[in-house]
């Protein structure tokens, strides 16, 4: 199952705030729609997303570059050859739909397939 790091800057938006709450819904769908694929392992619904909500590391400095974001997604997903194919376009699919941030906030879709399992215990 994917997992979806938000990434806050808290001098602008609170990690428990509705934006943040809204945002945690609103990406378990825009995730499943993209990263659904044709391997049998594949198939996501959204209740399939996990969805972790911090902040951006305190070491980061404002006025660094990567710092003038104030919202990011980072996407952890099991990579499959049908996902990986396409991986910009899913990506793309993904901040499209996060479009209506824009201008208020500056955000960023991180999209990282990587081999993974799951076990019950």
């Amino acid at each position: 199952m994917p997992l979806v790091r938000i990434l806050v800057d808290i001098g602008k938006v609170h990690p428990e705030s509705q934006t943040v709450a809204d945002l945690s819904k609103l990406v378990r769908n825009l995730i499943a729609s993209a990263l659904d694929c044709d391997n049998p392992d594949g198939k996501l619904k959204p209740t399939d997303i996990e969805v972790e909500v911090g902040q951006f590391a305190p070491g980061l400095l404002p006025e660094q570059e990567h710092k003038a974001y104030t919202i990011g997604f980072i996407i952890e997903a099991n990579d499959y050859p049908e996902r990986r194919q396409n991986l910009k376009e899913r990506a793309q699919e993904i901040a499209r739909g996060l479009e209506f941030l824009k201008p208020k906030h500056r955000a960023f879709v991180w999209v990282r397939l990587l081999p993974a399992e799951f076990v019950d215990v």
